[in-house]
């Protein structure tokens, strides 16, 4: 074991939902002439996903698939950091239920930690409070889940109608004992309260909308580049949240990454599964490509008003 207070990002899994192709959704069809659909389907998108399951379900299936081939007994666990977007249900907040969730899983001494505030960027930052826990020698192990579900009478559209929202869960484990899978090298946040005066679906502000989301996700990327003193070709990908290609690319100007740095293969998928993004693209990353030792990773989560990276390094 190292004696050094080093953090490891490991042990991904996730659930998804059932994928069913954009275009039954109803909802698109309320535009003139499908204006909103042929846009999004032109943008690179083709299904998503919805499931039956509850939040938590989703939950305990991608943390059991994240424990499955653990280098550590699910006992030392310390710490569970659950982070959602979902409230439309009270029992999706419930402390009986995430009770229920860590029994299930057999987590016995993971003391639960919510996390909500950064919406789609959940995950970047409940692994940042992971490791900052983990470095002050607080917890030596904290596993990390995000699940998100959209109500049966609510939109799954993404304001500015960028993207469709998928129902899943995603889950890690990051770690100063189990050596293995990435260790994280720096992580970043940023936020603009001005958002909450700015309505994206109203249409004379969406301009005011993706002009400071834009400059926030630069920002963002910046202070990531600035504080670990690498550039944008230091990096093997750029994994960020699924919306659309046009918005794929234009992040890709921001942050001076070519666009076949990004990862793109789940827009068409599942489009945007809320904070899971993140996690299921690394994971997908991984098992259709080989990674090298010393490769860099840059984790890009963007929330409507709060912005955050993570910069990993494979070991």
């Amino acid at each position: 074991m190292s004696q050094t207070n080093k953090v490891y990002l490991t042990n991904l899994g996730y659930k998804l939902g059932n994928l069913f192709p954009i275009y039954e959704l109803n909802e698109l069809h309320e535009r003139s002439e499908d204006e909103l659909l042929e846009t999004l389907l032109e943008a690179g998108l083709e299904k998503y996903a919805k499931s039956d399951l509850s939040t938590f379900d989703m939950a305990r299936e991608s943390i059991q698939s994240t424990l499955k081939n653990a280098q550590i007994a699910n006992h030392k666990i310390d710490a569970i950091i659950y982070t959602t977007s979902s409230f439309w249900n009270p029992s999706f907040s419930s402390t009986n239920e995430i009770n229920r969730l860590i029994n299930e899983c057999n987590l016995e001494n993971a003391y639960p930690i919510g996390l909500f505030f950064s919406e789609c960027g959940n995950t970047q930052i409940a692994i940042r409070v992971a490791s900052s826990l983990i470095k002050t020698r607080e917890f030596k192990n904290i596993l990390v889940v995000a699940t998100d579900k959209v109500a049966y009478n609510q939109t799954r559209i993404v304001p500015p109608d960028i993207s469709i929202c998928s129902d899943a869960a995603a889950s890690c484990i990051l770690s100063s004992e189990i050596e293995e899978g990435f260790e994280l090298i720096h992580t970043t946040q940023y936020m603009n309260t001005a958002m909450a005066d700015i309505d994206p679906n109203q249409l004379e502000q969406i301009e005011q909308y993706l002009n400071i989301a834009m400059s926030g996700i630069q920002q963002t990327i910046h202070q990531a580049m600035q504080n670990t003193m690498k550039t944008s070709s230091d990096f093997r990908q750029l994994i960020m949240n699924n919306y659309n290609l046009s918005v794929t690319q234009t992040v890709c100007k921001l942050g001076n990454f070519e666009y076949d740095q990004v990862f793109k293969n789940n827009i068409p998928r599942f489009a945007h599964a809320f904070a899971c993004d993140t996690l299921i693209n690394l994971s997908d990353f991984l098992n259709s490509n080989q990674i090298n030792v010393g490769d860099l990773i840059l984790l890009l989560g963007t929330g409507s008003s709060t912005w955050g990276a993570n910069v990993i390094c494979k070991v």
